[in-house]
């Protein structure tokens, strides 16, 4: 004879047989077939998440605390021990020194069911590596199931028509505002090719006065990833901030952008440090309060920056600095006040949705077929450059990047199927480099802030009366230059407050290129002064430096003006 077996889910069999359930409104425990009790206030563990990043589990927790609905994310660690438990009835939650205990063990209970339902998260976003697999982490990973739950509104909303609509509309045909768009997505090649190339970050700095269109160009890359609204959690923030606060927001992106807003926000006076720890890609050694090295975050992104100043010129005065930093200058990025305002609309309502799908394309590529177009797309721009501009030491390690936008721009065609002037983009990148040899050339600008240093203050270098108490050096004019003879600590001085970094390397470049009169084997020569007595001071060499109109404009009785 046939036994009949009742019929029932899993789940209604895993309930009949738990020492726990819960009602609407409370936690109850069977104490005997038929006894149960109260042991709290309704609490449940809703979900539970898979940290790939940490590889922490953390538990959703859904409870009533005074009779309204709450949810509350904690550590396993947290539910599943009493001392910590109790720590949570700040929070609402019903957890006493009576329950605690029962309540550790109702939780171990409720995850013994939740183990097929266990959904994995990240808090980092960008590539990564997952069990040896490479994977991209947006809203929603590539390559592997899983969901952010960082700190940044990166969900994508909106449609993609829209969103393509606009590009094609208000984008396409404005080459400033195509670049804008392409270092938006260069951030995916950047980190992609990071390991075969020993790429770092890249810096975009954007001078320009107000009404130009670059917190809109700036918005426009964000969008590709993320809202833009700066009082949102964005990609697209200010500079309202610490050098390290701003340093923690990309702390773990690999591969996608970050944008900062009008950098007179800032309260750092000098911006050498910030340019080369962000670029650098790494956080600074830090001790814990045991006296342990603290692991270090990484972070390889493009930055795109604004202000109505030059990053470069808030730096240190540094060649290195120069070349770190990707500066355009004067120049209005949207067509008209219609044009941004088309632009702001259309990405209020739709973000977050190509730049992942950028990403997904490039993932589908052969890895050897881009870094063979990628050397081929450097040597092609190196070549051209060479051709037609001036170029320096620097220039070769800065194709690399110059080789990203421009290849950024080839595949965003192809992926898009829309048509960029790379043409213009092409002009546009040799004209940055053209600004920045011409900013990293140390002695041509060493020379015209001597001419201008001097010019202030003419008193005090015997021109315009001797009046004056203060005595940096003297002027002489020769047949073919100006002669300026500068003490030691007046030379240093005057260094130090046109922010040049390191005066001997000033130095280096000037008696190299002629403008340094000294013994073969130092910087100075030995001159008597005012006093007769000798010292050890620089003899600078002014070609077409004016004396005459300065000694004419400059006041007899001194100047003030000691900048």
């Amino acid at each position: 004879m046939l036994q009949m077996k009742p019929v029932f889910r899993e789940s209604q069999s895993t309930q009949y047989h738990r020492e726990f359930y819960t009602t609407d409104e409370k936690v109850m425990q069977r104490c005997s077939r038929d006894t149960v009790r109260s042991v709290s206030d309704y609490i449940k563990i809703s979900s539970i998440e898979h940290n790939i990043d940490s590889n922490d589990y953390l538990g959703n927790i859904t409870y009533k605390a005074f009779g309204e609905l709450k949810t509350l994310t904690v550590p396993r660690s947290t539910y599943l021990q009493r001392r910590r438990l109790l720590d949570l009835q700040n929070q609402g939650l019903d957890v006493t020194e009576e329950n605690a205990t029962l309540l550790v063990k109702y939780f171990k209970e409720e995850e013994e069911c939740l183990v097929g339902a266990i959904r994995a998260t990240h808090n980092t976003l960008g590539f990564s590596t997952h069990n040896g697999k490479l994977i991209f982490k947006h809203y929603n990973a590539i390559g592997i199931e899983s969901t952010y739950s960082g700190p940044y509104d990166v969900r994508p909303r909106g449609s993609d028509k829209d969103y393509l609509k606009m590009i094609k509309e208000e984008v396409l045909g404005n080459p400033l505002m195509e670049f804008i768009l392409v270092s938006g997505l260069s951030s995916v090649i950047l980190a992609y090719l990071s390991d075969e190339y020993s790429l770092d970050s890249l810096i975009i700095h954007i001078a320009s006065d107000s009404t130009t269109g670059k917190s809109t160009a700036l918005k426009l890359a964000a969008s590709l990833w993320s809202v833009t609204d700066v009082k949102a959690d964005s990609l697209f923030s200010s500079y309202n901030g610490t050098n390290q606060a701003l340093i923690n927001k990309i702390c773990g992106f690999s591969g996608i952008p970050y944008c900062l807003d009008e950098i007179s926000m800032s309260s750092m006076q000098n911006f050498t440090s910030f340019i080369y720890t962000l670029v650098n890609g790494v956080e600074k050694e830090r001790l814990t309060k045991d006296s342990k090295l603290m692991e270090k975050k990484s972070w390889l992104v493009t930055l795109l920056s604004n202000g109505e100043r030059s990053l470069v010129g808030l730096a240190s005065k540094n060649k290195c600095i120069a070349a770190r930093v990707f500066e355009i200058k004067n120049v209005t990025f949207t067509r008209d006040a219609e044009n941004a305002e088309n632009i702001q609309r259309a990405i209020q309502k739709n973000y977050g949705l190509l730049g992942p799908k950028y990403a997904e394309y490039i993932m589908t590529l052969k890895k050897e077929d881009i870094c063979k177009r990628f050397e081929e797309v450097r040597e092609n721009f190196s070549a051209l450059v060479k051709t037609t501009q001036a170029t320096d030491e620097l220039f070769e390690r800065r194709t690399l990047k110059f080789a990203v936008l421009l290849l950024t721009a080839e595949y965003f065609e192809k992926f898009s199927r829309f048509t960029l002037n790379k043409d213009a983009i092409t002009e546009l990148l040799m004209s940055i480099e053209a600004e920045s040899t011409g900013t990293r050339n140390n002695h041509a600008n060493a020379m015209d802030y001597i001419k201008d240093y001097i010019t202030i203050n003419a008193a005090a270098f015997g021109l315009g009366g001797n009046g004056h108490n203060l005595n940096y050096g003297t002027v002489t004019p020769k047949r073919d230059y100006t002669e300026v003879v500068v003490y030691k600590p007046s030379f240093n001085e005057m260094l130090r407050k046109g922010n040049y970094e390191d005066s001997s390397i000033v130095l280096r470049e000037l008696k190299s290129n002629g403008y340094l009169d000294c013994d073969a084997d130092r910087y100075t020569r030995s001159r008597k002064n005012h006093n007769g007595i000798r010292q050890d001071v620089y003899v600078l060499k002014l070609y077409n430096y004016p004396i005459q109109e300065v000694i004419t404009d400059s006041p007899t009785e001194g100047d003030e003006k000691h900048e």
